[in-house]
C-alpha cells in the first residue's frame, strides 16, 4: 500500500488503480492519516520546505504504523 501512496503522490498510477486506491481509503479510513504523512514527506523533498516538528515525531508515526 505504501508504494501506491507515493506513486499516486507522483501521479505515477493510471486510472483504475487511482480508483481501487481511493476505494479501499472509502473502507479504511485510517489510511487517509497515512496518506496525508506521505503527502507532507513528499512535498518537503520536492519543495525543500521543511516544518518544525515535535522531538517525539518518529516516535508517534512508529506507534501509528503498528
Amino acid at each position: 500500500m505504501n508504494e501506491k501512496f507515493s506513486r499516486f503522490l507522483d501521479g505515477d498510477l493510471n486510472h483504475d488503480e487511482t480508483l481501487c486506491l481511493l476505494q479501499v481509503m472509502q473502507t479504511q479510513p485510517e489510511l487517509k492519516d497515512t496518506l496525508k504523512r506521505y503527502a507532507v514527506v513528499s512535498h518537503a523533498l520536492k519543495t525543500n520546505d521543511f516544518l518544525w516538528i515535535s522531538t517525539d515525531f518518529a516516535t508517534q508515526i512508529h506507534n501509528k504504523d503498528h
